[in-house]
C-alpha cells in the first residue's frame, strides 16, 4: 500500500500492523501467469516477506498482523482455496519474520453482506472449519520459539518519496517501483539471506551489504550518509536510475551519488516485453530485459564489471564496481535480468563476508533468536541436511508439502 509515507505515519504510533492475504495479493499482483499457478494456494513467499520485513522496519521492532487469512477471501478476481496446511505456514513465516501477534480475519464466516462468501475459522454455522483447526493444532508450540529479533548483515533501503517518483513516470509500462524492489529482494531470499528493509536516513551501521534497488530521489545529505557507511568498509549495490531525481522531481544535473559510484548514468534503454539485449560479465553473457542503462566512467580505478555485447548500446559500460582501501565499495548495476542479477549479489555477498547458499525451489529459510524456521511453499516435501542431533522444536528434517520446521541455529 503506497498512498501515504509509512515511515512517518510509524513515528506516532506504539506499534504497527498489516494485514495479510497472500492468495488475494498474488491475484492482485503484476507477476507472470505461472508464477501465480503455482503459488496459487499459499501465495509467493516473498511477497508475504516482504510486507513483513517492511513492517518490521518501520519502527525496527516486533509488529503484529491485525488480519491474518485462514482460509479462500471473497474479493480477488479468483478465489482458491488455501492449500492444507497454509494457515499453519503462514502463521510460522509471520513469527519468523519478527510478528509478536498473529489474529485471524474473521472469526466466524459472515452470513450477510458483501463478505459472506469470505472464510473465517468457524464456517457460517459455527463448527470449526480447516484454517480453526491447524491454528489449534500448532498454538501449543508456540511458547517453545524465541520472541528475540535475530540482527542482519543485508538491509534493502525502501523510500515513499522514490517510490512516487518512480511510478509518476514509468517509461515502461512493465516496470515499477516494487517489482525493481522485488527482483533483488526475491533473488536474496532464495539464496537463503535474511534482510532488513530501512528508510535510506536510518543508521545503517550494522550493515554489511546494503541495496539501494530503486534509489530515484537523492540530495547530497542522503549521498554523504551513504558515503560515511561504504568508507567504513560497508558494500553498497545501487540498482538503475539511483540519483536520478531531487527531491522537487527534476532531473539532477549533477547527480549526489555519482561520486560514491564512480559513474554517471549516459543513456538508458526501456525494452518492450519480448525484447532482450546481452551483457558480458564475469567472463560470461548474460540476457538483460526491462532497462538498460549506459554508464559513463567518472574514476579510472574503477572495475568495469559488465559491457554490452549488442547494440544500441554494444560495448558500452552497463556494470560497475569502486572499492576503497577499507575493503568497502559500491556496485551500480544498470540492468535487469535475474541471472546477472543473481551473479552480482553473489559477487556483492563474497565481498560483504555474507554467507549464501541456493535453496531448493519453494524452500524458505528464516532466523530469529537463535531459531531457524524452515517453510516449505511447495506441494513435495523438501530434507534438510543437517547435523543428526539437530534439536527440532517443531517438525523434522524431513518438511511436509506446505510444512514448516523450527529448529535451534548451532551454527548461530
Amino acid at each position: 500500500f503506497s498512498d501515504f509515507d509509512h515511515y512517518k505515519a510509524a513515528q506516532h504510533l506504539d506499534f504497527v500492523t498489516w494485514d495479510n492475504y497472500p492468495t488475494g495479493m498474488l491475484e492482485t499482483s503484476n507477476l507472470d501467469e505461472a508464477s501465480k499457478i503455482r503459488f496459487a494456494r499459499t501465495g509467493h513467499p516473498d511477497l508475504v516477506a516482504l510486507n513483513h520485513d517492511i513492517y518490521r522496519g518501520l519502527k525496527n521492532k516486533p509488529f503484529w498482523v491485525m488480519e491474518q487469512q485462514c482460509g479462500q477471501v471473497n474479493w480477488a478476481a479468483y478465489n482458491p482455496l488455501p492449500a492444507p496446511g497454509a494457515v499453519r505456514l503462514w502463521t510460522t513465516q509471520a513469527l519468523a519474520h519478527g510478528a509478536d501477534v498473529v489474529t485471524y480475519f474473521r472469526w466466524q464466516a459472515a452470513r450477510v453482506a458483501q463478505e459472506n462468501l469470505h472464510s473465517g475459522l468457524l464456517r457460517h454455522d459455527g463448527s470449526p472449519d480447516r484454517g480453526f483447526l491447524e491454528v489449534q493444532k500448532f498454538a501449543p508450540h508456540l511458547e517453545k520459539f524465541s520472541s528475540q529479533l535475530e540482527p542482519k548483515q543485508v538491509c534493502i533501503l525502501h523510500d515513499y518519496e522514490s517510490l512516487w517518483a518512480f511510478d509518476l513516470q514509468k517509461h515502461h509500462a512493465g516496470n515499477s517501483y516494487w517489482s525493481q524492489m522485488v527482483m533483488f529482494y526475491t533473488q536474496l531470499r532464495q539464496m537463503g539471506v535474511d534482510v532488513d528493509i530501512q528508510h535510506p536516513s536510518s543508521d545503517l551501521s550494522n550493515y554489511s551489504l546494503i541495496l539501494a534497488p530503486a534509489l530515484i530521489i537523492a540530495t547530497p545529505e542522503l549521498a554523504a550518509h551513504l558515503e560515511q557507511y561504504v568508507q567504513r568498509g560497508a558494500n553498497l549495490i545501487l540498482g538503475t536510475r539511483s540519483g536520478f531525481r531531487s527531491p522537487s522531481g527534476a532531473v539532477n544535473l549533477e547527480n549526489p551519488l555519482a561520486k560514491l559510484a564512480g559513474v554517471k548514468i549516459k543513456n538508458f534503454d526501456a525494452l518492450r516485453p519480448g525484447l532482450t539485449s546481452r551483457i558480458e560479465a564475469f567472463d560470461m553473457t548474460y540476457e538483460t530485459h526491462t532497462w538498460n542503462e549506459s554508464l559513463e566512467v567518472l574514476n579510472p580505478e574503477i572495475r568495469i564489471l559488465g559491457t554490452y555485447f549488442e547494440d544500441p548500446l554494444y560495448n558500452e559500460i552497463g556494470i560497475t564496481y569502486q572499492t576503497n582501501s577499507l575493503g568497502g565499495g559500491t556496485m551500480y548495476i544498470g540492468v535487469h535480468g535475474q541471472g546477472i542479477i543473481k551473479r552480482c549479489l553473489e559477487y556483492a555477498l563474497f565481498r560483504a563476508g555474507v554467507s549464501y547458499e541456493d535453496l531448493e525451489s519453494g524452500l524458505r529459510i528464516t532466523k530469529r533468536g537463535g531459531l531457524v524456521y524452515a517453510q516449505n511453499w511447495t506441494r513435495g516435501g523438501i530434507a534438510l541436511a543437517l547435523e543428526p542431533d539437530t534439536e527440532f522444536l517443531y517438525g523434522d528434517s524431513l518438511i511436509e508439502p506446505y510444512g514448516v520446521s523450527v529448529y535451534k541455529d548451532k551454527q548461530n
